[in-house]
Order: structure tokens, then sequence, then C-alpha cells
């Protein structure tokens, strides 16, 4: 066997691979019958709707169909928190950009960037400041461990 290349995993893979069987990949579910995986976006495709822990798939089938879904992911299940939105014009003039786990805010203190921590807190740093927020889901404040709130 040493001569031509073949060993027990390369022959195992081409019975199970002859037998219809692959192994599933970073967690997606099985591909449609006849069908299997030919593209992927990024964690959380917001221009399709998906989920924080979702990646917009496309499969092409043998009879010439694409599907195109959102589908779980492993990894963005482990990399994303399940966040509460926050983007959007805030009090005070601020106004926060928000893609999947990263934010930027911009207002009267100048620029900031930051990061969710949980679903519904996130740390945001300024030049001079690095300051917690927390969402509150009974009256739809942020609430800064800096003693203010922030109302839409």
């Amino acid at each position: 066997m040493a001569k031509t290349g073949w060993s027990i995993a390369r022959f195992g893979l081409l019975i199970m691979a002859s037998c219809g069987w692959v192994p599933a990949q970073n967690g997606w579910p099985p591909p449609s019958p006849h069908c299997h995986y030919i593209g992927n976006s990024a964690c959380g495709d917001q221009a399709h709707s998906c989920a924080p822990q979702e990646r917009y798939l496309s499969q092409k089938c043998d009879d010439g169909r694409v599907i195109d879904a959102c589908g779980k992911d492993d990894y963005c299940a482990s990399v994303n928190k399940g966040r509460v939105w926050v983007g959007g014009a805030w009090s005070g003039g601020y106004v926060i950009t928000q893609n999947q786990d990263t934010l930027s805010c911009d207002g009267p203190f100048g620029h900031a960037t930051g990061q969710f921590t949980g679903p519904y807190s996130f740390v945001m740093r300024w030049k001079t400041a690095t300051w917690t927020a927390q969402y509150n889901t009974q009256d739809h404040k942020l609430y800064w461990n800096n003693n203010t709130s922030w109302h839409r």
C-alpha cells in the first residue's frame, strides 16, 4: 500500500463518499437530498435576516436548482452573543452603528468603538474614557456605568 499512496484513512473516505455520507461542515445542517453546499455568508448576514448564530448558505442540486437559506453554524454560535439591537439614534445626539457584535458611536463626546460582552451589555471606548452599557428590556434605555442613561 505504501507505493500507491493509499492509506486506510483515504480508503475510508472513499467508501464514505461512495455511500453518499459526507461529514458535517461547521455544524451546518445537512444539505438537501441530491444537493451540496456552494457558498456561505459571514455570520449573522443582515442582508438576508440571518440570526447571529447563522450564515446564509447556498446549495446547488443535481437537477440545477439553487437553494439559499439561513442555517445554523457552530462557529457563529460560539462567537456571537445573541445580542439585542441597539443601532440607531439615541438621546443626546448619539448614533450607534451595529454590525453583529461590533459597535461604533458618534456624538457630542466624539467617536467610539465597542463590543458586546453579553446579550444586553457592551463596552464602548472613547478617546478619553471607556464605559459599559446595559440595555434594559423593560424601559428600553441604555444604562451606563458612569450614572447616565440614554433613551431613543
